[in-house]
Parts: C-alpha cells; structure tokens; sequence
C-alpha cells in the first residue's frame, strides 16, 4: 500500500453513519484521498470516473441494496482493469463463512461490523507488509503517555515511531521529516 496519505480509497457502505465513521477513521490515519458510495452501483460508476487518480484500495459493505458487496468484488475482480485492486470487505454477517468466501473471490481482508480503528489499522498493515513502514510522530508533554502509544504501536513492524515530548520538538522534526500520520496530545 505505501505511503498512507498517498492513497486513493473508496468506502461503499449504504448506511450513511457507518460510511462516514469509516471515512474518518481513515481520514485519522492520515488518508487524504477518500471518496465514498452508498451501493455497489455507485462504487462501479465511480470507479469508472476515476481515471486520473484511480482507486487504490476499496472497503466494501456486503449487505447493500440494488448491487451488494458480493457483486461488486466480482465486478472488480473479473475486469482486467480493476482486478489487482485490494478490496477489504465489511459485514456483521457470519465471519468465518464469509471470510472463506470473500477469499475464494479475490478479497484481501475481511473485518467484522462494527469496524474498529484497531481492526482497520491491522487490515491496512497486512495489505502494506511489503511496502514499508508507516511513520507516526507521536507528541506528547507527559513522558508515561508517550510510552504508552509507543508500546501500543511498537508491536507492529509496520510502523515506525517518532516520539516527541510536547509541541516544540514536534515542530522541529517536522521542519526535517514528514511522517505518515500525527498522534498529537
């Protein structure tokens, strides 16, 4: 996946407060490009459009009117020109079987509703496992806070952690670096 704040990603969720919960989780971690559909319709059209910047990455709902998630992964899938596309599907259906599924027709991911920010952050890191790192600055005055979100994120070896306690060493990295994403007390 690269650089976070590179990506194009487009969210087709029919229900407008899951959409938009999920949008800003993405926004959050530092996504700058999101458009979103409301159906399987939508999304394809919107796919077709988006020739200048095409679409790297798409979150799915399954259970949607008209054209649901099932139809539009299969869509995607079986167009040579969308084909290699990651699609990470979203259901609060049966997990295990749609899961298998979701793999038999090509998805990369599948993450159980409600969507939590921790989920969406291990889904994005498996899809970014040969891409390299995701950089955080992580700014805080108070030392013990600091650790504690270095400890949160050092697990993964997808991030790499800038620690800065309080604003000022904050604005002085950013004058020599730009991380991916800011978690800023």
């Amino acid at each position: 996946m690269g650089d976070l704040r590179a990506l194009h990603v487009l969210v087709v969720e029919d229900d407008d407060f899951q959409r938009q919960l999920v949008v800003d989780m993405l926004r959050t971690l530092g996504v700058r490009s999101i458009r979103d559909a409301s159906n399987g319709k939508q999304a394809i059209e919107l796919m077709r459009q988006e020739i200048d910047s095409p679409i790297d990455l798409i979150l799915s709902d399954l259970s949607m009117p008209e054209m649901d998630g099932w139809d539009v992964l299969d869509g995607l899938k079986s167009d040579p020109s969308t084909r290699h596309i990651p699609v990470i599907l979203c259901s609060i259906l049966n997990a295990s079987q749609n899961q298998a599924k979701g793999n038999r027709l090509g998805a990369s991911d599948y993450l159980m509703k409600p969507i939590l920010e921790d989920d969406l952050i291990q889904a994005l890191d498996r899809l970014n496992k040969q891409d390299g790192q995701i950089e955080v600055l992580i700014v805080d005055d108070d030392p013990q806070e600091l650790k504690m979100f270095q400890k949160a994120l050092h697990d993964s070896s997808n991030f790499g952690i800038i620690p800065a306690e309080g604003g000022h060493q904050a604005l002085t990295i950013l004058r020599s670096r730009q991380p991916d994403a800011i978690i800023l007390d």
